[in-house]
């Protein structure tokens, strides 16, 4: 047993934002440290400049204790490259692909632990020979809820938490399909990822080399990765758009913003929940028996949805990933897939499944066990000793 003065210490920056799951996420990180012996304590910047002003006097106060774990996230405020911060470790989770966040990520330096969230991301960091330690740290979940109702009590026959405002038609790839050269580029790109499941800066690669293309298409590495976030977002709209209309002779209860025009086709079905705060949206959770989570550009790795819906009890229905592939391989967890007409037939055979309540069961066995937050920060600790960090005052 660590004595509590002697523990490691950790500091986790969050945004306390009431809209998206950072905070329950950060959160999680740093109650996951708390139980695996560290002192671990959460530094809210959601009130920006002033936010991170505080958590830097924090930080500054405590600077005679030693050396300390900063957790960031995105990298999105630099403490990392703060020369008095120097002396401690530093994990920056990089819950989104690193090609959204690239300035961001271009910015750490050797002596920090990059956790990236979708396997295949090690490839765009490695391509830029970015200098950090990098670890896959793909997105994970609250310990289960002992008192979750049972499914055949919940009202949400069907739950989609999505926000959906971008066109999912070719207009919202205007600027994308500019010349006939980056016409071709992009409904390749985009073909490969909607149809092969494949991660869009490797798509990208691939489709280059197919083309004749250099990658260097785009001089500098910010243009590109700012070319496969816009791509990656439509992508993201395009396919909730396509599973969502296939599924509109369905009711269908949807948490998230949509605009006016997303649909072009009549949703009567569509039960829209509207805009709900985090807590809203995880209450919510609790009352669905089947959640369908759509990221689309993340085939190798996770999303939040996923694990907080298993968590509060209900049944999971996601894009394809590697992750359900390998630890769920008895259909505890549910693939969407392309086709409408599948689409259609796997949520009728869903619906109808008489052992749902047990195959729920036994996919929370699975979870609890390798996708908790606690879970992922212990193979976190057992593969990267933070030397700074762990050379704690007796």
């Amino acid at each position: 047993m660590i004595a509590a003065d002697s523990a490691p210490r950790a500091y986790v920056l969050s945004v306390g934002s009431g809209y998206g799951f950072v905070y329950e996420m950060m959160s999680g990180i740093a109650d996951a440290l708390i139980h695996h012996g560290w002192r671990s304590q959460m530094l809210d910047v959601s009130s920006g400049i002033p936010g991170l002003i505080g958590a830097v006097d924090t930080l500054l106060s405590a600077i005679d204790q030693g050396p300390a774990l900063i957790v960031d996230y995105l990298a999105h405020h630099r403490l990392h490259s703060v020369k008095a911060f120097a002396l401690h470790d530093f994990f920056i989770y990089m819950s989104d692909a690193p090609y959204a966040y690239f300035d961001n990520l271009t910015s750490i330096g050797p002596d920090c632990v990059v956790g990236y969230s979708d396997e295949a991301h090690a490839a765009l960091i490695d391509d830029h020979a970015l200098p950090f330690r990098r670890d896959f740290f793909p997105h994970a979940g609250p310990e289960l809820k002992p008192d979750a109702k049972p499914l055949a009590e919940r009202e949400y026959k069907f739950l989609f938490m999505a926000n959906m405002v971008r066109s999912p038609r070719l207009d919202g790839l205007a600027t994308a399909r500019g010349n006939p050269d980056m016409r071709r580029l992009t409904d390749t790109l985009v073909a490969r990822v909607l149809d092969g499941g494949e991660e869009p800066y490797l798509a990208f690669k691939k489709t280059c080399a197919d083309l004749g293309m250099s990658v260097d298409v785009f001089p500098a590495p910010e243009q590109r990765a700012r070319f496969l976030a816009h791509i990656a977002g439509w992508i993201e709209a395009k396919r909730r758009h396509d599973i969502l209309v296939a599924l509109r002779d369905r009711q269908i209860h949807v948490v998230g913003n949509i605009s006016p025009n997303f649909f072009e086709t009549s949703m009567p079905n569509l039960v829209r929940l509207g805009e709900k705060t985090t807590k809203e949206c995880i209450a919510t959770l609790d009352n669905a028996r089947v959640v369908i989570n759509s990221i689309g550009v993340r085939p190798a790795g996770a999303h939040e949805r996923m694990w907080y819906g298993l968590a509060a009890g209900a049944a999971i229905w996601t894009d394809p990933t590697m992750i359900v592939a390998r630890d769920f391989p008895d259909g505890g967890l549910f693939t969407i897939p392309n086709e409408p007409k599948e689409i259609v037939a796997l949520a009728d055979a869903i619906a109808g499944q008489a052992d749902l309540q047990d195959r729920v069961a036994h996919a929370q066995t699975i979870y609890a066990t390798k996708h908790t937050w606690r879970a992922r920060v212990g193979t976190l600790l057992a593969r990267h000793r933070f030397d700074k960090a762990l050379a704690r005052r007796g």
